[in-house]
Formats: C-alpha cells, structure tokens, sequence
C-alpha cells in the first residue's frame, strides 16, 4: 500500500530522501520530482521516487488493508479529540501504554505481547522497547486505515480491559 498524502497539505516541496512527516510535524512537506512520500512507521516519512518502497516498509506488503487510510494529521486530530474527552493527561502519539489506554485494550505487558505476536509480530518479545514500538506503530496503521477506530475484533477480544478510562 502507497501511504501518498501530498495532495492534502500546503506547503514548500523537498527533494528526494528527505524527511517528509513523521511524529513532531505538524505540516507535512511536499515531495517533488515525481517522488512519493512513503512510511516507514508513524515516525519516520520520505520522499522516495515513485514506486521505490523498501521490502520491508509498510508500502510494500500486501498484508495490509487496501481501504483508503486517514491522513497522519486527521488521526491525529482524531484521537486529539477522543484524548480530550478524558481526565487523564496521555502522551498516546509517543507511548503504547497511553495509546492502549485512550483506546480501551489492556495495557498489561502479557496482553501487549499477546496483541503484537496476534497482529504479526515476528521478533523477540523480551525486547519490550522494539516490541512496544512496533506494536505502537501496528495501531497506528490499523486506527488509520479504519477511520480512527479499531475494529470491532478488537473490542469483542481478551485485549479489551474490562476497566476502559472514562469518556
């Protein structure tokens, strides 16, 4: 799946290999010269020319949902809001554990560890950082590419805490 928001922003255009969006952009750059801004995560966005997405970044597997995704900033701006409604300070865009939070799924390591290894998670998961940060970016892919919302799989499973924070 080609992850292409050009077209949704106004701004100056970069050249290729650049950084294009990411975590702490609030505008996303441009790509010029027939060149695609791709992502690698949530985090990390560049300008590629057209068509050259490496193996292992998300544009090239076909696992993922062809459905139309949301922009980084409409999700953004939608889980801004749901985060807003809630009397708890969360640092969602950077932490797992306040994503888990602000979407009602178990922040438990086990349960963590038990949802990576579900949505494909292929390395050690004794390494928690790696482990937390792909799954972080799993979600993120996943609440983009259903509209903000995880789906209802999600919410009828063992991941969903029976404790969700008040709305």
């Amino acid at each position: 799946m080609v992850l292409n928001f050009g077209k949704q922003f106004k701004s100056d255009k970069i050249e290729l290999w650049e950084q294009c969006d990411g975590k702490g952009f609030t505008v996303r750059r441009v790509c010029g010269n027939s060149a695609k801004c791709y992502a690698r995560d949530i985090s990390y966005w560049q300008c590629r020319p057209n068509g050259n997405c490496p193996a292992d970044w998300p544009c090239a597997q076909n696992s993922y949902s062809t459905n139309p995704s949301l922009s980084l900033k409409a999700l953004k701006e939608i889980l801004t809001a749901k985060a807003s409604k809630l009397n708890v300070r969360l640092n969602w865009m950077e932490s797992i554990v306040d994503l888990a939070k602000l979407l009602g799924l178990d922040i438990r390591r086990d349960k963590r560890i038990q949802l990576a290894l579900k949505l494909g998670y292929k390395d050690d998961v004794r390494d928690s950082y790696n482990t937390n940060v792909w799954l972080h970016n799993k979600l993120m892919k996943i609440l983009a590419q259903n509209g903000g919302n995880l789906p209802r799989q999600f919410y009828e499973s063992q991941y969903f805490s029976s404790k969700p924070l008040v709305m």
